[in-house]
């Protein structure tokens, strides 16, 4: 026989979510990550988390796996039907290492005042045009 817990447990049982923890001071990952709210992934900002000095984008899934960098793209790519289309072309740069180092290129360049701005840019238009 179950006891009191166990049956509320089973009857109420945890909800996994995907999260994303993204670089919350640089303006692409913020625009990025912007494009996906409402998809049922979670967004969290590294500011304040154990990953808050990380590089690269973190994707933790519902199962508890993580994955860094191009290979959190490539499988968050998976998770939102928004992004389905660019799956084809994530899978030829995942299996040919391009996606990797164009990914360790674009994660050191992101503090760079230009794409800074342009993203910026994005973001403030997106919201004019949204809000």
């Amino acid at each position: 026989m179950k006891s009191e817990n166990e049956q509320k447990n089973s009857l109420h049982p945890e909800i996994h979510v995907t999260k994303i923890f993204y670089d919350d001071r640089c303006e692409l990952c913020r625009f990025s990550t912007d494009l996906i709210r409402g998809s049922g992934i979670e967004t969290i900002p590294m500011t304040g988390t154990p990953f808050q000095n990380s590089n690269e984008l973190i994707l933790k899934d519902e199962n508890g796996n993580t994955d860094i960098g191009f290979d959190a793209i490539f499988n968050l790519t998976g998770k939102v039907t928004i992004l389905f289309p660019l799956l084809p072309a994530l899978f030829l740069l995942k299996i040919s290492g391009i996606g990797d180092v164009a990914y360790k290129i674009v994660s050191r360049k992101r503090h760079n005042g230009k794409i800074q701005w342009l993203f910026s840019f994005l973001n403030r238009l997106r919201i004019r045009n949204t809000g």
